[in-house]
């Protein structure tokens, strides 16, 4: 869903598609909704998706009208087997739970339109409906309320077909309660995700808007045109039954919002960020995880993503140590050093999260990329948290003890620091690259960079030597902590090459 994304059009037939697999368009709402908490779904491609689903859901009220209960028991056995098979298998057994389900809906669709048949004989009902289509706001709202109840629209459209194919429903009634029916499964994932962050809720809000607009602008207008609308249609088509009817108000309805919203999509998606603004940072305690949504752990894909950016987060609090390393050492400035001490607390408290995050993965439910993937980001955690540690225990240490000492570099031996230290900070921006993109290229940089480190390294030893022989006083007088200095930067660039071992040998 996230790669279909690039335009309205593909997202609209991606959100198409991925209903018509999972038979429901609350489930896209929410499966969108997280991947637009997540970022990997824009909020405009999101509005396009939705009305995909939308459009999928109702066309797949037409299929379900047909007499189709006997895939019900094969579907739920196949799925079964499939489940049994490949039940430690990681990913392939979810396939059976999904052809089961498949069945399940299926078999409960049936149940609906058998319990309603024998309505059609009852005395009261009649007459409680009759009344109704006088009063096109209370019929739209026993429509709404009847699918929040529910849970599903494609279900109560099926309802009102099997009430109207036994006499029980008028065509104008039937569109006044289609109306409430598309409403009532919008408020679904809406009323779900009331409580997740603002881009979690925003394109629950923006589907139910857009059913919300379209049922106001129909209803005053439907009673004018309802029964006349079917009188027509069964004159040119005398197969044409009411149930038919309303299942074609559902789909028309659906069709011609999506025509119209799917131009303005991106007006939406503004209107949508000023309704729903973000959040501004209520809780500001840094060493708090921003992407790691424990409720993505039971889908691997999502989980590790999510593990991927807070990752990426960590590292990019290490390479922030690293800048404020070089300015504590070069101008003996004890703010910096308090700040690296926190950040080290921060990347710490990072590790323990993601590490324990990533525990909860079930080895059985990833398969063979996401096991190579868990054990990447594993390793790179592994060794930030190890880089940190060498910034906060020695280097800052060692700034420290340059500060007490009220002691100074010399010039040549500052530039050797320099040098090293951009050596290092360059292959932290490299490692960024190899972590999210598996950057081949960078990768065999980044180890041809190890070696290089190591003559530097050597180089800039020699060099302070040189200056100590010839009696420059602040080289001797920082000797120690120059080439320990050096020494740690090389030790952290070698923690953060170890990231491109995985993709040289996978290639």
């Amino acid at each position: 869903m996230a790669a279909r994304t690039r335009n309205r059009i593909s997202a609209f037939f991606s959100g198409f598609g991925i209903t018509a697999l999972l038979q429901s368009s609350t489930a896209t709402a929410l499966l969108l909704a997280t991947l637009c908490e997540g970022g990997l779904v824009s909020l405009s491609a999101g509005i396009a998706m939705i009305l995909g689903a939308d459009i999928a859901t109702s066309l797949l009220s037409l299929v379900f009208s047909f007499d189709i209960k006997w895939l019900a028991p094969l579907f739920i056995c196949l799925g079964f087997i499939v489940h049994r098979i490949y039940f430690k298998s990681g990913r392939r057994r979810h396939l059976g739970v999904l052809i089961l389900s498949l069945g399940l809906i299926l078999l409960a669709l049936s149940w609906i339109r058998q319990s309603a048949a024998p309505l059609g004989e009852s005395n009261i009902l009649p007459g409680i409906l009759k009344v109704l289509e006088g009063d096109p706001l209370m019929a739209l709202i026993i429509g709404f309320f009847l699918t929040w109840m529910v849970h599903s629209s494609l279900a109560v459209i099926l309802l009102l077909a099997s009430f109207a194919a036994a006499g029980l429903i008028a065509p104008i009634l039937g569109i006044f309660m289609v109306l409430g029916a598309n409403l009532g499964g919008a408020m679904v994932p809406f009323a779900a995700t009331l409580r997740e962050k603002p881009e979690a809720r925003r394109i629950p809000a923006a589907n139910f808007i857009l059913r919300l607009m379209g049922a106001v602008v129909i209803l005053p207008f439907a009673g004018g045109f309802g029964n006349d609308a079917f009188a027509i249609l069964s004159g040119i088509y005398p197969w044409i039954g009411v149930g038919s009817f309303i299942i074609g108000v559902h789909i028309a309805f659906n069709l011609v919002l999506a025509f119209v919203a799917l131009f303005f999509t991106s007006a939406l998606a503004r209107l949508l960020l000023r309704i729903i603004p973000d959040e501004t940072a209520i809780d500001n305690d840094p060493k708090k995880p921003l992407y790691l949504d424990i409720k993505q752990i039971d889908t691997p894909g999502l989980a590790i993503t999510s593990a991927m950016r807070e990752t990426q987060r960590m590292a990019d609090i290490v390479q922030s140590m690293l800048s404020d390393t070089i300015g504590a050492l070069g101008n003996n400035d004890e703010r910096l050093v308090e700040a690296v001490h926190r950040k080290d607390d921060i990347v710490d408290s990072l590790y323990t999260e993601i590490k324990h995050y990533l525990a909860r993965l079930s080895e059985e439910s990833l398969d063979s990329e996401e096991s190579r993937q868990y054990m990447r980001i594993m390793s790179y955690c592994i060794n930030l948290e190890a880089a940190g540690d060498i910034i906060d225990k020695s280097l800052i240490d060692m700034a420290q003890k340059k500060i007490r000492m009220h002691k100074f570099f010399s010039k040549n031996g500052w530039e050797d620091i320099n040098e090293i230290h951009n050596f290092v900070n360059q292959t932290m921006e490299s490692a960024h690259s190899v972590f999210l993109n598996e950057n081949l290229e960078l990768a065999r940089e980044m180890m041809q960079r190890k070696g290089e480190i190591r003559k530097a390294e050597n180089k800039a030893t020699e060099a302070h030597l040189v200056r100590i022989r010839e009696g420059v006083p602040e080289s001797i007088g920082t000797s120690s902590i120059h080439l320990d200095i050096i020494r740690d930067y090389r030790r952290i660039n070698s923690h953060i090459s170890t990231l491109a071992y995985p993709v040289l040998e996978g290639s």
